[in-house]
Formats: structure tokens, C-alpha cells, sequence
């Protein structure tokens, strides 16, 4: 599926983005929030559930979990809030300050609400979701984004017009005003 943005603005389809784009999209996203000192993709095989980490100044981590597929449902979430409890408890990795589920496709109201409850009740944080609108926001404020994962340039080419050096040119009218243009250089009047 080719993606354009047209005249009525459709949702970017985050799921046409291989699993490592989509992975290199949240990194992106996040090192271009501002927000940390640091910012290290960890994705793929041996990850600890920390596609994404965020180094805060202060020294805090913040974890994001990139989940690029469809049907996203609970027991996906569980799976992996229980990975990272495996890995805090093993103490392998830091207990994150913030946590956030990064989804190509929309995970529903209980799934996400059983999510956010269990890792509560596991002592983690709440976590958050960026879910496709969330993500197309983000992505369509970045210009530099939307044309290196979706191909979308978003500045029109400039218009090749001459340029009218206009020094000296002076203006006055009445009610009925009329303009006078001097042409002082090379352009054809």
C-alpha cells in the first residue's frame, strides 16, 4: 500500500512498516521528543522487553515496547509486562520510571485497561499507549520522519518565479489606489 496524505488526512498505516522500521520509528520518536539525555535502541532478539529505552538527566529509564502487529489483545500485554517482571526481579534491567506500549494497531478499551491494572498491581508503572492516532500526530510533525518511513514529502517544490528586487520601489494612493512597479534589473517587464 503506497501512503499519501490526502485532502480529508487518513491514519498513517503503521502496520506496512516492517517489524525493524517500526522499531526504528518509535527510536526516532522518542530521540526527537527532547525529552532524555540519551536515547538506545535495544530492539530484537535479547531486547529484555526494552525495544526503546529513554535515559532521563536524573538518571531515570523510561521502557518502550514496540508492538507491530494486528489483533493486539491482553494476553500479548501480560506477555510482555511478565517478560520485564522477569527481568527486574532477575535484576537485568533497571525498573523503568514511565513504561509505554508503542502499537501499530489499536489494542482495545480492556485490553489496555487490564494492562495498565496488572502492571499496577506489579509494581510497575501505568503504561501508556501510543496507539496509530497517537503515532500519526507524532509522525506528521515530523517532516523528516514522514518522508524517510512512509515516502511522504511534506513541502511543496518551490515555485521557480523570478525575483523582483523591490528596493526603492515606493507606494501611495487614495481611495482608489494604483501601483506603480519599477523594473530596475534584468527580468523582462
Amino acid at each position: 500500500m503506497t501512503n499519501t496524505l490526502t485532502a480529508t488526512r487518513h491514519t498513517l498505516n503503521f502496520n506496512s512498516l516492517s517489524y525493524d522500521k517500526f522499531e526504528a520509528l518509535c527510536f526516532w520518536l522518542v530521540d526527537d521528543s527532547g525529552e532524555y539525555e540519551k536515547v538506545e535502541h535495544y530492539g530484537g532478539t535479547g531486547d529484555k522487553n526494552r525495544d526503546v529505552i529513554g535515559y532521563t538527566p536524573d538518571g531515570e529509564v523510561d521502557y518502550f515496547l514496540c508492538k507491530r502487529y494486528e489483533g493486539l489483545s491482553y494476553s500479548v500485554l501480560k506477555g510482555e509486562l511478565d517478560n520485564l517482571l522477569k527481568h527486574i526481579k532477575a535484576a537485568s534491567v533497571k525498573k523503568p520510571r514511565r513504561l509505554c506500549f508503542v502499537l501499530s494497531s489499536q489494542a482495545s478499551a480492556d485490553a489496555k485497561d487490564q494492562a495498565k491494572k496488572y502492571a499496577v498491581d506489579n509494581g510497575l508503572p501505568e503504561p501508556a499507549f501510543w496507539e496509530p492516532i497517537i503515532l500519526d500526530k507524532k509522525i506528521k510533525k515530523n517532516a523528516d520522519a514522514l518522508e524517510n518511513f512512509f515516502s511522504i514529502p511534506t513541502e511543496k517544490e518551490d515555485e521557480h518565479l523570478p525575483q523582483v528586487d523591490t528596493t526603492g520601489l515606493i507606494a501611495y494612493g487614495t481611495h482608489e489606489t494604483t501601483f506603480t512597479v519599477v523594473n530596475h534589473g534584468d527580468i523582462p517587464a
